[in-house]
Parts: structure tokens; sequence; C-alpha cells
């Protein structure tokens, strides 16, 4: 219970961005606190040095987060690249830089969530993906679709619902379940209920082929509501924040996958027109199941 309150205290409002916001100020606030300190009250040398390399430290670990990268280039047919993004910023669209990601991304199956229709069209006549299936719009929340992109053939598996769906890829060597997810934001406590209830639908069906899940999944991995995703799968890079991108501090956009089937690295992206940043993850060749 305490936990769930607690949850919905920092992922049920709409103002997230100006929450993790404050938690940058507060990081930077005990770093000047701790040079202070070291400088002003402890005139022992070596506390002074102890406090600036800790300041140098929360600096770097700080830098760490807050910094994204580019995808690095690789050739089609290495393993597997998955990537995703929510693509929506309001009235902000940016619909040619979003669709320059995709298409720079090599990527071999792409997720997108809050697709606007223009954008899902643009992004299905020109990114270049054989292979697609598009939600329809969710009945609650936010009210748009989401979108999958593929090198490979793909057949619906499973679906929950519109924001949450399992496909089988026909990847040449072995083929393997990806899972998309974007449960309902939690921006109301009755919208948090039914996150939960959504996540909590997740603990079936198992599926025989190795799995990644990918998604915004609107609140973090530490959240009991995940319980049902980490019974079969393991979160991958759980601590890489993602929201919102001007200063990304909470870790939302998540990859997981079976157990046997590790990253190899996950990169974020800066993509204009959105508060998210992109995941682009990297897998070896599929494994058969163990």
């Amino acid at each position: 219970m305490v936990n769930h309150f607690l949850a919905w205290l920092v992922m049920g409002f709409q103002s997230l961005a100006y929450a993790t916001l404050s938690g940058a100020l507060l990081v930077v606030g005990v770093a000047l606190l701790l040079w202070w300190r070291g400088f002003a009250w402890l005139p022992l040398i070596g506390w002074s040095f102890t406090a600036a390399a800790v300041v140098v430290v929360i600096v770097l670990l700080v830098a760490c987060m807050l910094v994204p990268t580019q995808p690095t280039a690789r050739q089609l047919g290495e393993g597997v690249r998955v990537a995703h993004l929510n693509v929506l910023f309001y009235s902000n669209f940016a619909f040619a830089e979003k669709l320059a990601f995709v298409q720079q991304s090599g990527a071999d199956v792409v997720s997108l969530v809050e697709v606007p229709e223009k954008l899902g069209e643009l992004m299905i006549e020109q990114s270049g993906y054989p292979y697609h299936f598009q939600t329809s719009a969710p009945s609650t929340g936010r009210n748009l679709p989401m979108l999958t992109l593929s090198r490979w053939p793909l057949k619906v598996a499973h679906q929950w619902s519109p924001r949450a769906m399992a496909f089988t890829v026909q990847h040449p060597q072995t083929p393997f379940t990806f899972i998309q997810l974007h449960p309902q934001s939690p921006y109301t406590p009755n919208a948090f209920a039914k996150r939960n209830v959504e996540l909590a639908a997740l603990t079936s069906p198992t599926f025989p082929a190795p799995v990644v899940a990918v998604g915004d999944l609107n609140t973090t991995p530490w959240d009991n509501a995940l319980h049902p995703l980490r019974q079969n799968l393991t979160f991958r890079g759980p601590w890489l924040p993602t929201f919102p991108s001007f200063m990304p501090l909470a870790p939302i956009d998540l990859v997981l996958s079976s157990p046997h089937w590790p990253t190899q690295n996950i990169q974020r992206v800066h993509v204009p027109g959105t508060d998210h940043l992109a995941i682009v993850a990297n897998f070896p060749t599929p494994p058969k199941q163990p």
C-alpha cells in the first residue's frame, strides 16, 4: 500500500517533468553543500579533498545520466537491434526528425507509441520497413495508437489491449517474440489503478521463443506493479533515465528480455519534438529456447 502510494506520488502527475527537475536540482544542491562544508567548515586538507572528490563523482554520475548518445553503426544481419520511442510531445510533432531517427537507427524492429495519424502514415510509407502493424486507438487516456515496424515478417501472437501487443518476428535463424507496451499514464488516481490492472494482465501467456519487450511503461523498474513482467523477463539497463528529454532522470522507457538473451548494449538517443529519449538496444542472434 505504502509503495503504491509513493509510486503514485512520483509517477502519478502530469508535472513529472518538474519533479525530475527538482530531483536534479537536489543532487546539485547536495554537491554544492559538500563542497562548501568541505572548504569552509572542515579546515583539514584531507576532508577538503574528500568533499571535492565526492562532488566530482556526483557531477560525473549526473553527466552520464543526462547525456544521450547516437546509435553506433552496424551491418545488417549482426544480431538484432530494436528501437523504441514515444514520439508525441503535445503539439510539437517534428515529423521529419522522427522519421530520420527511425531511418538512421539501424534497428531491425522499431516500437513507436503515441503515434499521430499523419506520422503513422509517414512512417509506413517512407521509413523503409516492409512489415508493420498499427494498433487501434485506446479508448482511455491519450487516444493514440502504437506502431511496430520490422525488417522481417511479423504476426500478432497475442493482444492484451491496444496498449499491449505481442508479435512473432520471423528472424531468419530463430523466430522471437517482440512485445510492445504502453500502459495507461497514471495522471489521476483512477488512471493509476487502470494502469496497474493493465500491467497485472501481463502475467500470461508465456511464449516459447526468446522474448524482448520494450515500451514506455509509465512507471519505474522498482514499482511492484511490474512484478508480472519480472516473473519471466529481465530488465536490461533499468537505471537509464529517459524522461523528460531535457533533463532525463526517470527511467520509464524500458527494455526487458528473456534471461538467456541479454543485451550487448543499450543507447539513449535524443530526438527533436518529443519529451522522451529514444532507446536503441542491441542483442546477439536470438538463441534457441533452452
